[in-house]
Order: structure tokens, then C-alpha cells, then sequence
């Protein structure tokens, strides 16, 4: 019997009708429920929400969303993140005169070709053959990313939450090479992207992607700035 405790409560996942016939044979005492469970045997029974983790509510918010879908736009999402930081690594502007402000109009003005350019390699791509995939990234929380958040800038017209699918200081995963050659790390500490679902509703589905990053000077979180899907 496996059993999980939350503040005031346990929950008890044990035998299902046939081992209680089993053992009302065996002079056992038998469970009994409330009306409105009796016709539900203990195996069918599932922990309520409020005993669950965010990161496993998380978790399965994701899980109920196409992969292949989930899988481009996690592409996209570290495609477009990876751009927006190596081009503004580019300019070569001192780090120690850029706040936080300045940094997130660096990152906007470089938006629109970073979309364009992300959607022209996505159409190179071939899903069944390359290694496409996603995973919310608990960990990248260490290196400075928010997770989850919602969009800092250009938010989907509903509630949503956006959570890190990838981050680090080189180019993201599957990304052409020329895209890492811009990565310099002046700037920039860690880069951090992001795959945002659309919250209280069912099922889930993506709304946009995100991109955002922590600054090399002071350690400031940007973002993420986010583009409709």
C-alpha cells in the first residue's frame, strides 16, 4: 500500500474490489467509502491537486500538449533566444554602461529578424529525422532564469505561463553553428528560453514562445520578450 500525507490528510492507495472480496473471505474488515466513491475501486483514485508539486502540475499541463508540436516550438524558442543574445554580444557595447532597461531594448530591436530568421530554418528542418524535443528545465532556475513567469514583454492576450526549456551560454541545441560564433559572454551571463502555455483551460496549448537573459555585469534577469504562435 502505497501512502502520501499533505497537512492534515493521508491518502491511501491500496487493494482494488477483488483483494477486498479476497479479504472479507479471510474475516478482514472492509473499507468502506463515501456514496459518492463506492463505485470507484482505491486503484482508480488519483492524488488531488493540492497534494501534487507545481513542477508536477507543470509536468502534466506539458504532457497533455502534442510533442511534435511542443518539440518545434522549443526549437524556435532557443533558435530566436540564441539570436536576440549573439547579436547583441556583436555590438560590442561595454557591459558596465548597459542597465536593464538598456539591455531590453537591445533584445527588442533585434526581435523581428530574429523571428524572421528562426522561421526560415525551422522550414529547413525535417521533424521525423532530426532529434526534436522538449523538457521544462527545473534546473536552469540556478543560473539566474525565471521559471515559471509569465511574458516580461508582448504577452498573449490570455493567462498563461511560461516555462524554460533550455539555457546556457553557447547556442542551443540542433542551432547552426553561426549562430554560437556570436555568443561572446560579454554581455550576456546565461541565456534562457522559453515554451508558454495558455493556463485554466483544457487542454492546455502553446501561445508563444519566449526569450530572455541574465546580464554578465549584474546579474539582472530580461525578459522574457515572447512571440505569438
Amino acid at each position: 500500500m502505497a501512502l502520501w500525507t499533505a497537512s492534515g490528510c493521508t491518502i491511501k492507495i491500496g487493494p482494488g474490489t477483488e483483494d477486498k472480496a479476497a479479504n472479507s473471505e479471510t474475516g478482514e474488515d472492509d473499507k468502506t467509502l463515501p456514496d459518492d466513491d463506492k463505485t470507484l475501486p482505491d486503484d482508480d483514485k488519483t492524488l488531488p491537486d493540492d497534494v501534487k508539486t507545481p513542477e508536477e502540475r507543470a509536468n502534466e499541463a506539458y504532457e497533455q500538449i502534442d510533442p511534435s508540436e511542443l518539440a518545434v516550438a522549443s526549437q524556435k524558442a532557443g533558435f530566436v533566444t540564441t539570436y536576440l543574445v549573439g547579436a547583441t554580444e556583436a555590438l560590442g557595447l561595454d557591459p558596465m554602461t548597459l542597465d536593464e532597461a538598456a539591455l531590453a531594448d537591445l533584445l527588442q530591436q533585434t526581435m523581428p529578424l530574429a523571428a524572421e530568421e528562426a522561421d526560415r530554418w525551422l522550414a529547413t528542418l525535417d521533424p521525423a529525422a532530426a532529434e526534436l524535443s522538449f523538457s521544462i528545465k527545473w534546473e536552469c532556475g540556478r543560473e539566474g532564469c525565471k521559471n515559471p513567469t509569465p511574458c516580461g514583454y508582448f504577452p498573449p492576450p490570455v493567462d498563461h505561463y511560461c516555462y524554460v526549456d533550455d539555457c546556457g551560454s553557447a547556442a542551443c541545441r540542433n542551432c547552426p553553428e553561426w549562430v554560437a560564433e556570436r555568443l561572446k559572454g560579454l554581455v550576456w551571463k546565461t541565456w534562457c528560453s522559453y515554451v508558454c502555455i495558455e493556463i485554466n483551460t483544457s487542454p492546455p496549448k502553446v501561445v508563444a514562445v519566449g526569450a530572455g537573459a541574465v546580464s554578465a555585469f549584474k546579474g539582472n534577469f530580461v525578459g522574457p520578450l515572447c512571440f505569438l504562435q
